[in-house]
């Protein structure tokens, strides 16, 4: 619908973070603190850390992210010292946002020597006056260069974590899971100075908020025994994916050590485990059941993002020895073989739910059933609006969703009756981002004929057309809403 409909970007806030504008947010913590760029953690430091704070500062202005006085409020600074920052990082790179030392610039006079001449006086028992005098310095240096009554004691030594460690061997688990006492080995962390692949951890938090593992847990439940939960599984290919590997043949170049780690394990699945196990998840056929549970996880979490469905068919290319129909590829831009999926997401455009049509199928046949899925998970009471193409024009299917207690928004098929340049009026929309945008707008009321039971009927709509004043090309969209 181009930029008639936008939502907002975020997907994630998280608790306590500080909302710096639209697409950034600031969370502070004793942990240490974390930039969040469209939900996704950017720029983190420790605490304590004010080099990676201004960093993370200068880096939001830098890439455009927020204005500076949106950064140096979110901070805790003002517009000067913004300023300060960036001017100093251009020059230097990070080196120049090391807080300057305060003090004197010049060498230190307590030298060894003086230290020297200091203890040996401080031992004859002359006072500090009396030192500072001798000695020829001000008597708060002096009091800085006396020696420690007693020294202290050596603190402890802090156990080194050692590079690279290795998981402890969990031979006696998986001996239980072979005679069927195990159901999933519980994961116990290791530790140590320098981990691989430890930056893949980011991605837990977002399959929190999806209900991912808690839905395939649920879904796919064998409830037999095996050392690698569902949960390791899942875990095991989302790990895979975010290091690079987008299939399960990647187990094979990644060490499963490193990859176990991560896992909580002495070592991750083999491809032939993996495999294994997902053709026994794939024969139980109920992906259904775990898209319908994401999907309700989804708008228990999002509940104002869930008023207004997109409904959209994306096809795909296929290279398999089946009789499909074709249809048309757009990335390669010809007819060919193609699997078509249908997709419907949220205003925001987060996916809901996902499946593959019917060889052939149009997009108004899957406009039928996402409406059953949608009430299906919205329930009796609410009316929400499905947003689709002009693949999906039909009057008639226009009449039944509305029947069904749907809003529609879609585009008017051609051939399109033009409007005349005098029923344009101007309008304005500031949208989500603060954006202001300018329209030139038509508003009527329209009836489109279709045939039902071999009757001619009429179904009544509004239509909104856009005008573009360069280009004179006017875009028709109807809806079943009153509000513009």
């Amino acid at each position: 619908m181009g930029p008639v409909l936008h939502g907002r970007p975020l997907p994630l806030e998280p608790a306590g973070s500080i909302e710096i504008n639209g697409a950034a947010r600031l969370l502070e913590t004793d942990e240490g603190g974390a930039v969040f760029l469209y939900g996704m953690a950017t720029w983190c430091f420790e605490p304590g850390d004010l080099v990676g704070r201004r960093l993370a500062a200068v880096q939001l202005v830098e890439t455009r992210s927020a204005t500076p006085s949106q950064v140096a409020d979110a901070f805790g600074v003002d517009f000067e010292t913004i300023r300060r920052w960036r001017l100093a990082w251009r020059e230097k790179g990070v080196e120049g946002l090391v807080p300057q030392k305060r003090g004197a610039k010049g060498p230190s006079k307590l030298t060894e020597e003086v230290r020297s001449e200091i203890a040996r006086l401080h031992g004859e028992g002359l006072g500090l006056r009396a030192i500072a005098r001798a000695v020829s310095l001000d008597p708060s240096t002096v009091r800085r260069g006396l020696p420690l009554a007693s020294p202290s004691p050596a603190p402890e030594q802090e156990a080194v974590l050692e590079p690279l460690a290795r998981p402890e061997r969990r031979d006696a688990e998986r001996a239980l899971a072979r005679v069927g006492l195990l159901r999933g080995a519980e994961p116990v962390i290791c530790e140590g100075a320098s981990l691989l692949f430890a930056g893949a951890l980011l991605v837990l938090p977002a399959l929190c908020a999806t209900g991912l593992l808690e839905a395939f847990e649920s879904v796919f439940s064998l409830g037999r025994a095996a050392f690698y939960s569902t949960r390791a599984l899942v875990l095991a290919l989302v790990f895979c994916l975010v290091v690079g590997e987008a299939r399960a043949e990647g187990l094979t170049r990644l060490d499963p050590v490193d990859l176990g780690r991560l896992l909580g394990l002495d070592r991750a699945p083999e491809v032939k485990t993996m495999r294994a196990r997902m053709e026994e998840l794939a024969g139980l056929s109920r992906s259904d059941q775990l898209f319908a549970r994401l999907a309700e996880v989804h708008l228990e979490t999002h509940e104002a993002s869930c008023g207004l469905f997109y409904v959209d068919g994306h096809v795909r290319a296929y290279h398999g020895t089946a009789r499909l129909p074709k249809a048309h590829v757009a990335r390669a831009r010809l007819a060919m073989a193609a699997e078509v999926d249908t997709s419907i997401t949220d205003e925001r455009g987060d996916g809901v739910l996902c499946w593959t049509a019917e060889p052939g199928q149009s997009l108004t046949g899957e406009l039928e059933r996402a409406a059953r899925e949608i009430r299906a998970l919205v329930g009796e009471q609410a009316r929400p609006t499905i947003v689709f193409d002009r693949g999906g024009y039909s009057p008639r299917l226009f009449a039944e969703l509305v029947e069904a207690d749907f809003h529609i928004l879609t585009y008017r098929k051609a051939p399109l009756p033009t409007e005349p340049r005098s029923a344009f009026s101007a309008h304005e929309l500031t949208d989500d981002l603060g954006r202001s945008q300018a329209y030139l707008l038509a508003d009527r009321r329209v009836r489109l004929p279709y045939r039902k039971a071999k009757r001619r009927r009429l179904f009544s709509c509004r239509q909104v057309t856009r005008l573009d004043e360069h280009t004179k090309h006017q875009t028709q969209i109807l809806t079943t809403h009153e509000d513009l």
